[in-house]
């Protein structure tokens, strides 16, 4: 574990590919949004291979860190690749307490707040993973500011 913190590119290239690879394998849904009288649809497909290459370019600008001898803090590290692991895993299992089909009951007030504080839940979760991912680019900016080091493997 202490390798992936001190060199994530070792967590996050795998796991691009094999996000890119799950684009490729998974059948075509599409998901709908409706935002301000705008209705977005997007393929799952699509989900999938821009988060894969939101981790490609994460891991090469880890690899190029590193390769570059820059040091990388490893709190930092250790926040980013626990929290894009963690992040995503919460959200599904989040969404799991989603009611599609609500059952039929004389409270359907009570069900559409379920559903609400749900969406309130899995939003507040994407926020923070999203807010997270600044990290990124303020590691990288403090190593090109720190300077080099020698790497002690």
């Amino acid at each position: 574990m202490n390798s992936i913190f001190k060199r994530p590119h070792y967590f996050f290239l795998p796991a691009s590919l094999i996000m890119a690879g799950i684009g490729f394998v998974i059948p075509q849904n599409a998901l709908a949004y409706d935002l301000n009288d705008t209705y977005y649809v997007i393929s799952n497909t699509f989900g999938f291979h821009l988060f894969a290459l939101i981790g490609f370019i994460m891991a090469f600008g880890y690899w190029t860190a590193y390769r570059n001898k820059r040091s990388l803090s490893y709190r930092l590290n250790a926040i980013h690749v626990i929290i894009s692991a963690l992040g995503p895993l919460s959200i599904y299992i989040a969404s799991l307490f989603y009611r599609t089909v609500l059952p039929p009951s004389e409270n359907v007030v009570a069900d559409w707040e379920h559903n609400t504080s749900v969406s309130m839940v899995i939003f507040s979760l994407a926020l923070i993973t999203l807010a997270v991912q600044i990290v990124y680019p303020v590691n990288l900016i403090r190593a090109i500011w720190k300077g080099k080091r020698e790497i002690k493997d």
